[in-house]
């Protein structure tokens, strides 16, 4: 089940859906959110997940994480890249 989030990078947002699922095994990473990678959208242009970026989910807030060594932080969710699978941190209990 999707929900609204809120997106920020560099003091500028943006809302859109994404569903939380559980993350890899063994990494660092808290949750694993998927969301349409056209959703994505800051400074007037589609952007990729960078280290840090967060994400508010109701009073949650989570960082972009690199769940491994060796991993990006997001990848894409489908064949079709019109999915991003996001690795975040809980940043506050």
């Amino acid at each position: 089940m999707s929900e609204q989030v809120t997106y920020t990078r560099d003091g500028q947002s943006t809302e859109l859906q994404m569903e939380f699922t559980a993350p890899m095994e063994g990494g660092t990473a808290d949750a694993v959110g998927i969301c349409k990678s056209a959703d994505v959208f800051l400074f007037k242009q589609k952007i990729t997940p960078l280290v840090s970026d967060r994400i508010t989910r109701g009073q949650l807030t989570y960082a972009v994480v690199v769940p491994l060594p060796g991993f990006s932080c997001w990848g894409y969710a489908d064949v079709a890249q019109t999915q991003l699978r996001v690795h975040l941190k809980q940043l506050n209990k």
